[in-house]
């Protein structure tokens, strides 16, 4: 919920001083995390591109879907910040497959990438994609991440009625 929360209010300052914001379907707080994200991959040099197509009513808790997708867009734009990729463009989708929600995000990496952080505060890190993978299990979902074609691609599918 504190995430939620930040989230929001970040977002609000961003449209409150004049940032150009897009909307996606008209679900407040997923504009609002897109188009945050997506400031800050712009101001880093990362072109950001979402392909949105986000059901209405699909059951799945705002706060739960906002962790998913705060914490997926960060660790890219936090990877793709840390080794820069001749083609740094971040790319989400979301979109429904008939029960299930997918949220994608790929980012361009190396072949050789290591799914471990090299952050130094190793027993602090990682809780991001914890709770992710908690949220995606409530949904009686799936989280997979594989490296493909210079790419690195984070799947979540979340079950919904």
């Amino acid at each position: 919920h504190k995430e939620y929360r930040r989230q929001r209010q970040m977002c609000i300052r961003d449209r409150d001083t004049g940032v150009h914001s897009l909307r996606f379907k008209g679900v407040d707080i997923v504009d609002a995390i897109i188009n945050h994200k997506r400031q800050l991959a712009l101001e880093k040099g990362i072109s950001f591109e979402a392909n949105v197509e986000l059901p209405v009513n699909t059951g799945i808790a705002s706060d739960d879907f906002c962790v998913i997708l705060s914490n997926l867009l960060d660790n890219a734009l936090e990877a793709l910040t840390r080794q820069p990729q001749p083609d740094s463009t971040l790319h989400l989708t979301i979109r429904r497959i008939h029960q299930f929600l997918l949220i994608q995000v790929t980012n361009p990496c190396p072949d050789n990438i290591s799914t471990r952080t090299s952050k130094a505060d190793k027993r602090h890190h990682g809780w991001g994609l914890k709770n992710v993978r908690k949220i995606v299990q409530k949904y009686h979902g799936s989280l997979e991440y594989k490296v493909e074609n210079h790419s690195f691609v984070v799947t979540a599918m979340l079950f919904f009625d």
